[in-house]
């Protein structure tokens, strides 16, 4: 009886490497539907910062020493 605790307590950490039910399908350990969550969040930070880069002055050539 031992011995099957013993096996049972090494595998039981294995059952957590997978979800075994299609969910893992995308790239890099999320799922397709979080990678298309997260570009389109990358594509609005993106789009903020082309805006606030547009909004800032370019610096006049003779405030250079």
């Amino acid at each position: 009886m031992i011995r099957f605790a013993m096996a049972f307590a090494m595998l039981l950490p294995l059952a957590a490497c997978g979800g075994g039910d299609g969910e893992g399908d995308g790239v890099g350990g999320v799922t397709a539907a979080q990678a298309d969550a997260l570009n389109r969040a990358a594509a609005r930070v993106d789009a903020q910062g082309e805006v606030a880069n547009d909004a800032v002055p370019a610096s006049s050539p003779s405030s250079k020493p």
